[in-house]
């Protein structure tokens, strides 16, 4: 998994409204992760517990706990895509992204995985060009899953690559366009419209759960 900026350079850690997104590589040691962050698996398996509960997080799967959790390798290393809302949620357990992806039709009509008290992580299918727009009171966070993603901003072009994230400032004018099926994570604020201030007939309409 990559992380980049929205001038395309390799980066450490990229932030969501302050909050940080970063990679996390587990092996030989336990990881302790907080309530309120979002878990994606991009390789590997790790296994969790709560409240008695026990849970492995494999490969494609992604989870949003709702208290701190120590993550425990399973034979080898796992690479692992850490949002830190800080936001308290309820305990979303592994889902997996392949099979939910699969459920969703259309494109440009992101779909609601999980949340958290003020984030929604959101699935969708893209194909074709959107529409140029920008949301203006917050940044918006998209990881390509599957496919690869030209993400036009005014001044450049941002090629996304499968398994990469990359975060949209708020109030920055963007387009994606996607020449084959892409597969995309969003983790944006609710209430977010999908075509900002635009509208058009691409606009889609909020809270549609999966």
């Amino acid at each position: 998994m990559k992380l980049i900026s929205a001038d395309g350079t390799l980066q450490d850690r990229i932030a969501l409204n302050s909050k940080a997104v970063r990679l996390l590589k587990v092996q030989d040691e336990p990881a302790t992760l907080h309530a309120g962050t979002i878990v994606v698996c991009g390789g590997g398996h790790v296994s969790y517990t709560v409240a008695g509960s026990s849970y492995t997080l494999q490969e494609g799967d992604f989870c949003v706990l709702d208290r701190s959790i120590e993550l425990f390798p399973e034979a080898g290393q796992s690479t692992l895509l850490i949002i830190e809302l800080e936001d308290p949620a309820p305990h979303t357990p592994p889902r997996s992204l392949k099979l939910l992806f699969a459920s969703i039709k259309e494109f440009w009509s992101p779909k609601v995985a999980a949340e958290t008290t003020h984030y929604q992580i959101k699935l969708a299918k893209l194909h074709g060009e959107f529409v140029w727009h920008n949301h203006e009171a917050t940044d918006e966070l998209f990881v390509v899953w599957d496919g690869e993603l030209m993400m036009h901003f005014q001044s450049a072009t941002v090629t996304m690559k499968p398994r990469t994230a990359l975060s949209v400032p708020r109030g920055v004018e963007h387009c994606p366009e996607a020449e084959e099926i892409v597969c995309a994570i969003l983790v944006e604020p609710k209430g977010v419209v999908n075509t900002g201030k635009a509208g058009g007939s691409l606009t889609a309409p909020n809270d549609v759960r999966i």
